[in-house]
């Protein structure tokens, strides 16, 4: 449950629309299929009003690291007042280190507090001015097009805030309860306070959280809110609870939450045509199968929850139980929970869209082939020589049989050579006459761009995202060292204090005796405010360096620690591990994620959701150019991509490898 109320109230996501009156809307903002008659130009009227908001509405993204978590946030005032989500920053007072988008880190200061609409002020403690955002007087009408930008996962080395695009769903704001804007950005924890923004570049909403068991990706808190909320913050007011110390009514939120993804199942015609055969029916009623009103299915999915309380069950066992559970019923509840549960897709990518980029991709499309490992679907792959050089993604091929799908026909495949760096392999198919890709090798896809992604041979069957980051190196998550690695500990998530949670054995904190549950007050003699701010004050030292801590023993004893920080080969593996686990769990609710999925010297980032077997393939923009191959599905917000130029100076060491081995 704690897991769960955790993805649903928590991890934040972001997303919001424009009303730029240039830029097409979604007239149909409550229907899945959007307008019939959307053109390829109106999906370019939106991409050149995205690119030309990027880079400024960037430059005012934040990262936040608190003593409870990290976050995103955008620059209010060129003073350095940040607005983020308050479960960020955890309460009013708080220290918290800010990352500016010039790769600075600050310290900074929480201010006012709104836990129950989840918004928080904070304070940069250094000289600006900084780059600023203009604040929305309104969320844009719903059906609008929006972007949204934070760090999904957390910030990474090398990595500016990541844009997503989308489309303003529903405006709850103005309804009783928690109000809140719901988009349909892919975002992921640790976008959590990052900006939404209309077309015109006004902030228009909070990222506050992602509910995977709705047919919605993201819940945002409304200017509206902000706006009213905006004089008590700068006052350092604070209302509500914190988001962690309310872990009692974890359960009660998420049953209500619940039953409102199924009540209009349960209303449905369907599911009282159900109810009715069910009630006239003694030898069905009799089989086991209930009535849809017989109980909650609110109730019957917390039971499943509580199989294994306070563990993260992956996605697919969930949603089978979850779906099990929901046969006894109604096939139409079962049926709305399938949608519930597992459709994922964003309304960008619904079929008026493809309808307009399938003559983008019909080029593109003669040179993609399906490749199998032992008669299963393994990867796409692009081909490169008409008398059947394929290349794709290494990792999914390495072992069993590998075979090929060519117009419908099962063919063979061998592996000739392999590029571990770019994770690229060279395959020869039983097959001649194909069609060879060609390369955009001069033009690279700027972020905002749309791209397309064609994976089957239906002429519809496309990916639809937008670029969201330009190309760099996205280093392996483990060797991004946590500066707790130089300590050897790790700290518990709270507020005010840095407690030890454990640690790591034959490390510097073991080796000078720091037991769980003592707090570091002081390093140095310089005060530490919360953990955060002893993973900032430890930013400044290197492997091998002398300090000396002040402690607190859970016993209320003072001591004074000297030790010698060191950074071991590993140092970052136990707290990379946890994110990544983290990552993964909730990147499943929108499919699969690859099992190589970082450690490229040059990938562009992109939104369009793909499943980690139909990565390989070519990446095209609205002009029909291939700017890319798609190289790993990195998590529930991005797709990772190398440039044309990359692939192609890659494929063509690949057949020079190839060519020394005969």
């Amino acid at each position: 449950m704690r897991v769960l109320f955790m993805l649903i109230a928590a991890m934040a996501a972001s997303f919001s629309s424009a009303g730029a009156g240039s830029v097409p809307r979604w007239r149909d903002a409550a229907s899945q299929s959007g307008p019939d008659d959307l053109s390829l130009a109106d999906l370019q009227q939106v991409e050149a009003a995205l690119r030309s908001q990027v880079e400024r509405l960037r430059a005012a993204t934040v990262s936040i690291r608190s003593g409870v978590g990290s976050g995103s946030g955008a620059i209010i005032r060129p003073d350095g007042l940040v607005l983020t989500a308050a479960h960020v920053v955890g309460r009013t007072g708080e220290w918290v280190m800010v990352a500016l988008d010039d790769g600075r880190s600050l310290p900074a200061r929480a201010l006012g507090c709104d836990h129950d609409n989840d918004i928080a002020l904070v304070k940069i403690l250094a000289e600006g001015p900084f780059p600023a955002v203009e604040l929305g007087q309104a969320p844009p009408a719903a059906g609008d097009w929006a972007l949204a930008l934070g760090h999904p996962g957390g910030r990474r080395a090398g990595r500016k805030a990541v844009l997503r695009a989308g489309r303003l769903v529903e405006d709850r704001s103005e309804e009783q309860g928690v109000p809140s804007l719901v988009s349909d950005a892919p975002l992921l924890n640790g976008d959590s306070g990052g900006p939404l923004f209309d077309m015109k570049g006004r902030l228009v909403g909070v990222h506050k959280a992602i509910n995977p068991l709705l047919n919605e990706n993201a819940l945002h808190t409304s200017v509206r809110t902000v706006r009213k909320r905006l004089h008590d913050l700068l006052a350092r007011e604070e209302f509500g609870q914190p988001l962690f110390l309310r872990a009692q009514r974890a359960e009660a939120a998420t049953v209500k939450e619940l039953e409102n993804v199924f009540q209009e199942a349960t209303r449905s015609p369907a599911a009282a045509a159900a109810r009715n055969a069910a009630d006239s029916d003694p030898a069905q009623s009799g089989s086991g199968k209930a009535s849809a009103s017989s109980s909650s299915p609110a109730k019957q999915i917390v039971k499943v929850l509580r199989i294994k309380p306070g563990e993260a069950q992956n996605i697919e066992e969930f949603a089978q139980e979850l779906r099990k559970q929901l046969q006894k019923q109604s096939d139409a509840v079962v049926e709305h929970a399938e949608i519930a549960v597992l459709q994922t897709e964003p309304l960008r990518s619904a079929p008026p869209v493809r309808r307009a980029v399938a003559p983008v991709v019909s080029q593109a499309r003669r040179s993609v082939v399906r490749l199998l490992r032992d008669g299963a679907p393994a990867a796409l792959g692009v081909v490169v020589r008409a008398d059947g050089l394929v290349v794709s993604k290494a990792s999914e091929l390495r072992h069993g049989r590998l075979q090929a799908l060519v117009d419908h026909a099962t063919v063979d495949a061998s592996l000739l050579a392999v590029d571990d760096a770019n994770d690229l392999a060279l395959l020869r198919i039983d097959a001649d006459g194909l069609t060879p890709l060609r390369w955009a090798s001069e033009q690279t896809a700027a972020p905002g761009s749309f791209v397309v992604s064609p994976l089957e041979t239906d002429e519809e069957d496309v990916a639809v995202g937008v670029v969201g980051h330009e190309p760099f190196a996205l280093r392996p998550l483990r060797e991004e060292v946590d500066p707790l690695a130089l300590l050897g500990a790790s700290l518990e998530r709270a507020l005010g204090e840095a407690h030890i949670a454990s640690v790591r054995e034959g490390g510097p904190a073991a080796e000078a005796g720091l037991e769980p549950g003592e707090a570091v007050i002081a390093l140095d003699s310089e005060p530490v405010a919360n953990g955060a701010h002893l993973r900032w004050l430890l930013q400044r030292h290197a492997s091998g360096d002398r300090v000396v801590l002040t402690t607190l023993t859970s016993q209320g004893r003072l001591r004074t620690v000297p030790l010698t920080l060191h950074n071991p080969d590993d140092g970052a593996a136990d707290a990379s591990s946890e994110r990544d686990r983290i990552v993964r769990f909730v990147s499943k609710v929108a499919g699969s994620v690859s099992s190589r999925r970082d450690g490229f010297p040059r990938v562009f980032l992109h939104d369009a959701v793909l499943e980690a077997t139909d990565v390989g393939g070519p990446v095209v923009d609205l002009a029909g150019r291939v700017v890319g191959l798609n190289i790993a599905r990195v998590d529930r917000a991005s797709t990772a991509a190398i440039p044309a130029a990359w692939a192609q100076a890659a494929i063509d060491a690949l057949v020079r490898q190839m060519q020394q081995a005969d």
